[in-house]
């Protein structure tokens, strides 16, 4: 978020402030062309709900607008769209799985780690 927010900062779109309060807490505003450029993006988005709107049934939207949510939902939760790492998952195993592995074998043990 915060590389986001230093991108917007630097078009001039948001103004950053410390808070006066808490110095830890960083205000983020729009500025005129910010508020001009979302005012923009505003009428773009209401002009192509407009033509969603004329070609879909009431039902229709009702579906259109779950499913686009449940998308929505499934990026916010798990964040980058970078391909995911395999993450190592940990399991105990016996001393007799280890040594199979390695190429050893101790007979009669049992101990897990």
């Amino acid at each position: 978020m915060t590389s986001i927010a230093k991108r917007f900062e630097r078009k001039g779109y948001i103004a950053r402030t410390t808070s006066p309060l808490y110095q830890r807490v960083k205000l983020v505003n729009l500025t005129q062309e910010g508020r001009q450029l979302a005012n923009e993006w505003r009428g773009i988005m209401q002009a192509m709900l407009s033509r969603v709107e004329e070609v879909l049934t009431t039902q229709e939207l009702e579906q259109f607008t779950v499913l686009i949510l449940k998308v929505a939902r499934a990026f916010q939760d798990n964040g980058s769209l970078k391909p995911q790492e395999k993450k190592a998952s940990s399991r105990k195993i016996t001393i007799e799985e280890w040594s199979v592995h390695v190429g050893f074998f101790y007979p009669n043990t049992t101990k897990s780690y």
